[in-house]
């Protein structure tokens, strides 16, 4: 009878031993180093630094699942929210409405496309990419269009004296709008395969820098003398309006429902319009030059820029109706500037493109951003500045055009049995939007 009490007091108090659950398994320097490993490191031309992590941070919990098969008991008392936006499941902490891709799924990029005497300058839009899925660049005055389903290749033949500076397409694909030269402006029709329309810009000595289009019938263009103008899709003028005297318009962009336009320049200056009467709505000052702009893709209030601050680049995003900063990265490159950024139209993921110098030298990153401070692809293949990301096939593929004269374009939601495409000497450079002659140290070649 006294060993039973004492065997139930010894059940009773009985408590069994825990393994120590917050073991680390790989300590931050062993990441460090498998990020580092040679195998990492080899000159393989491209690296999603995000697959690579997302694959080290799977087998690490592999590991201590199977080292450690007793789980911690813990218990959430306030589980993280959900709501509803359109249909589309998200945080409630986020910055913006996202569908979310559930692992980084880019691989190496499906073809890398010669670009030769490619325009880098930053008041110029020389590359775009239509609801067709057609690839337009101007090359040597002249438009060159590319169309990757098909293969096919067209360029505009007669348009003066030439095109200048800035292509683009009209949100229907028939037809797009140039910079011509010396202070004109035109409209092209891919159908009857000519120019339709022209017209001068405001003076006859300014030339036009950016254009956008409010929709298939009305056109917006930004010109070196800080005058923004609005024509129909014939070139009528309908409304001049001055931004900054003499300061020159960089960047045109219009946001989802069509009810706001913003503009930068030279200025270090962002200005937001109301398009229904084209009275400004705010101004947005800056450390430095402005060139990248993007509206979310169906919440219209919400604006993202590419900032320099204190010698490194931040994407800050500003809600145009309260008229307040909501967010702001804190997990910027080092000395590094953006040239571009664009929300995916499918996912609402927000990708952006950052120049990091090294002393002398630098790399281009594509980053692809599910929140402000939340980096889900990290791709490296660029060594010069990327100043265009363009979506094409309706948001499944990036285009991504540097200033190291290389196009690349990405199946943004993955597609592991298409393999790069590349040339009999296994070179990064493969195709020419179109034909042209190149002169090389050797022999004079035809690509």
């Amino acid at each position: 009878m006294f060993g039973s009490i004492n065997s139930k007091k010894y059940f009773d108090r009985f408590i069994p031993r825990r393994i120590n659950t917050e073991i680390d398994i790989m300590r931050s320097s062993d990441a460090a180093g498998l990020l580092n490993s040679p195998d990492v490191q080899s000159d393989v031309g491209f690296i999603n630094y995000a697959k690579v992590r997302y694959h080290h941070g799977n087998f690490q919990k592999l590991l201590r699942n199977t080292l450690l098969p007793l789980e911690a008991k813990v218990l959430n008392f306030f589980p993280p929210k959900k709501i509803s936006f359109n249909g589309v499941s998200t945080q409630w902490n986020e910055t913006w409405p996202v569908k979310l891709r559930r692992k980084p799924v880019i691989g190496p990029p499906e073809m890398i496309l010669d670009m030769p005497q490619f325009d880098s300058h930053l008041c110029h839009h020389v590359a775009d990419w239509s609801s067709q899925n057609c690839l337009a660049t101007i090359f040597e005055n002249e438009v060159h269009m590319w169309y990757p389903d098909t293969d096919c290749r067209r360029a505009t033949t007669n348009t003066g004296q030439g095109v200048q500076h800035c292509v683009k397409w009209a949100p229907d694909g028939s037809k797009f709008a140039v910079g011509l030269f010396p202070n004109r402006i035109g409209i092209w029709c891919i159908v009857k395969n000519k120019q339709i329309h022209e017209n001068h810009c405001c003076l006859h000595f300014c030339e036009i820098f950016c254009l956008e289009w409010l929709d298939n019938k009305t056109l917006v263009a930004g010109c070196s003398r800080g005058i923004l103008s609005i024509y129909t899709s014939e070139l009528n003028l309908l409304k001049r309006v001055c931004c900054f005297p003499k300061c020159s318009i960089i960047n045109i962009t219009v946001s989802c429902d069509k009810s706001f336009l913003a503009t930068s320049n030279i200025n270090k200056t962002v200005i937001v319009w109301k398009i229904s009467d084209m009275e400004r709505v705010f101004t947005i000052k800056s450390k430095s030059i402005i060139r990248a702009l993007a509206w979310h893709p169906w919440k219209s209030s919400l604006l993202a820029c590419g900032c320099t601050d204190e010698a490194s680049a931040r994407v800050t995003i500003w809600n145009i109706n309260t008229q307040n900063q909501v967010a702001r990265e804190k997990t910027c490159y080092k000395n590094s500037s953006i040239g571009a950024l664009t929300f995916n139209p499918i996912s609402g993921e927000l990708v952006v493109s950052y120049f990091v110098r090294d002393n002398h030298a630098g790399i281009g990153i594509i980053t692809v951003l599910s929140n402000i401070d939340t980096v889900v692809e990290e791709l490296h293949i660029h060594d010069a500045p990327i100043l265009y990301l363009l979506w094409g096939s309706g948001g499944r593929q990036l285009a991504s055009i540097s200033a190291d004269e290389n196009l690349c374009i990405w199946n943004f939601f993955g597609n592991p049995s298409i393999e790069i495409k590349q040339t009999q000497d296994n070179s990064r450079r493969s195709n020419l939007l179109y034909p042209c002659i190149r002169i090389t140290p050797t022999r004079l070649e035809w690509i």
